[in-house]
Parts: C-alpha cells; structure tokens; sequence
C-alpha cells in the first residue's frame, strides 16, 4: 500500500511533487466543506490503489495556491501530467470516473 494523501503545507513543496511525477491528482478542500469530507475516503482508497498521488491543498491555508488554480469551489480537483493542467473536475466526483482518469497516468 502507498502512503496516505499528502496535505500540502506549501507552494514548494507541491512545485516539488508536480516536478517528481507523471502526474499528480490536487485535491482542493476545506475544513468546513461536507463534500469534501465525503470524497475523503474515496480519495484515500483510490491514492492506496493507483500510483498517481493524490495531493490536498486547504483553501483557507493557501490561497496563493489556489488562485494559481483559478479554483472558484470546493472539492475542486486538478490533475496535472508532464507538469500541465490536463482536467479540472469540481464538486463530488464518482470513485469509478476518478479511478478510470487516475489509471491513464
């Protein structure tokens, strides 16, 4: 099993793993979202499974990070591959559509 999601505590710190993987799946969430707590486990099981990280940013924590995004709502995620914005989903999202965009990378 792979670790569990990262919470990204900076802006370098994600440059970094953007930099280190084909991909990487950006998980933009709140504390106080009830969707986000929701897609949790999802992202978690599907992160275990898959060998494209998934990665969590807190709106309120990074702002800088998530107007770079343009990321309007919460969930909102990105995926990033070969460092380029490839799809951008907001609002809870199917485990199986995830898991099938996730496998591509």
């Amino acid at each position: 099993m792979s670790e569990s999601v990262t919470e990204i505590e900076s802006e370098e710190q994600l440059t970094e793993i953007i930099e280190s993987e084909d991909a990487v799946l950006l998980d933009f969430q709140a504390e106080w979202c009830g969707p986000c707590e929701m897609m949790e486990p999802i992202l978690e099981k599907l992160n275990d499974e898959l060998d494209t990280p998934i990665v969590s940013i807190d709106i309120d924590e990074h702002t800088n990070i998530t107007n770079k995004y343009h990321v309007k709502a919460v969930p909102t995620f990105v995926l990033i591959a070969d460092g380029q914005i490839e799809k951008n989903l907001t609002g809870i999202q199917d485990e199986a559509e995830l898991r099938g965009l996730l496998k591509k990378y």
